[in-house]
């Protein structure tokens, strides 16, 4: 039978993160919602400071070690007080997430070894482009990302540029998805590299004003003649889009952990106000609210499932996968627990009413918090065909 206990350190680990976001994250987070021009470095200082942007990096590298499972604990608990900031540490270990599946054993020592100094770095993953979001693996070398990286010696040169990169403004590590080749599609290609920030020819173009999460920064990069040594290509040249396939089967698994905290936060409001005007034994209230934690807890369900069966096939100790990843169940839990949070925020605020769309009610916040979610990461649509061709 399978066991659904989570070991002594998942526990604390999990502790220890709701404890943060209780105490650090929800106090703010409709404030840094209102006035979101300044990154909040003071709170993301302290999360930095307690492993949430190095939890996935192995620990010979010096990163927390963390398994996926309590990785995804960890952003359920972060995703429940304010998705905008689960978005800034998921971000960073996503944008580091290449390097640890596909790097050189020295170039990991190197790159991930400085990320790990804390203070004020963090990472970013730059895939998506104006042309290229829901294509960044077409085939089509005319469909697919259009950021050149040529070869000049013992260097590559980067011209381009990026968009919707979260952490893009602030991060001093980005991993870039670039053309190699010009004419071939995703298979051959397309490279990752490792970029160090700042740097010159290295621009912050437009930061987005969202509708939701921003806590989390939202950029366009800009690379005109940016110069990286031939050292910082991430795995083999023209192998970009496999790289970017194992990023994914693991990044949509925690990103439907982020969901599960915000249908959790919506489902717990709803719940508060229905103590507070004495619902409880009202059947409509009843059902409504029994739908909403019973879908919360299948998504719950599916992501430690899709969580767990990554940790099937990582080496935890040097971050490779030891067998091909599984694309299936991530995918599977980031549509359903994504879908599953928008319903949970959109049911809480029809009971609790127009009071819930003010703004100075959080659960405005939690909607718009929630939309986003089918979006990033893949939207919904695209991993449903996905899905559909693995059946």
């Amino acid at each position: 039978m399978p066991d659904f206990t989570l070991t002594a350190e998942q526990r604390s680990i999990q502790e220890k993160a709701r404890e943060f976001a209780t105490t650090e994250i929800a106090p703010v987070a409709l404030a840094i919602d209102r006035d979101h021009d300044e990154f909040p470095w003071s709170v993301v200082e302290r999360g930095i400071a307690a492993g949430w942007t190095t939890m996935l990096i192995p620990k010979r590298y010096g990163g927390g070690g963390f398994d996926q499972l309590a990785g995804g604990l960890v952003l359920e608990e972060l995703g429940a007080a304010c998705a905008g900031f689960a978005t800034v540490f998921g971000a960073s270990n996503l944008g580091v997430a290449p390097l640890v599946l596909q790097g050189s054993e020295e170039h990991k020592q190197r790159a991930l070894a400085k990320i790990c100094e804390g203070g004020r770095r963090l990472a970013a993953f730059a895939v998506t482009e104006a042309g290229a979001g829901s294509a960044a693996a077409s085939g089509d070398p005319q469909r697919g990302p259009q950021l050149r990286a040529r070869r000049d010696g013992d260097s590559y040169v980067l011209n381009g540029s990026k968009r919707f990169i979260s952490n893009g403004s602030v991060a001093s590590l980005i991993t870039v998805l670039a053309r190699t080749h010009p004419t071939k599609g995703s298979i051959g290609g397309l490279s990752f590299f490792a970029v160090e920030a700042p740097r010159d020819g290295l621009s912050v173009g437009k930061i987005e004003s969202k509708m939701g999460q921003r806590a989390s920064h939202t950029a366009e990069l800009i690379f005109e003649d940016v110069r990286v040594d031939a050292a910082d290509l991430i795995g083999r040249e023209g192998m970009g889009s496999m790289t970017m396939l194992q990023t994914i089967s693991c990044s949509t698994a925690l990103a439907a952990a982020v969901c599960v905290g915000i249908g959790r936060a919506a489902t717990e409001a709803a719940v508060r106000f229905g103590r507070g005007h004495k619902l409880l034994e009202d059947q409509g209230f009843a059902l409504r609210v029994a739908d909403m934690a019973t879908s919360v807890e299948a998504a719950r369900a599916l992501t430690w499932r899709a969580l767990w069966e990554n940790d099937q096939r990582l080496d935890h100790d040097t971050g490779r996968l030891q067998r091909a990843p599984s694309l299936k169940l991530g995918t599977m839990a980031k549509v359903f627990a994504s879908d599953a949070c928008v319903r949970a925020a959109s049911e809480a605020i029809d009971i609790v009413g127009p009071e819930a769309c003010v703004e100075s009610h959080p659960l405005q916040k939690i909607f718009r918090d929630a939309k986003l979610m089918q979006i990033y990461e893949g939207t919904n649509q695209v991993h449903r065909i996905g899905m559909a061709r693995l059946l």
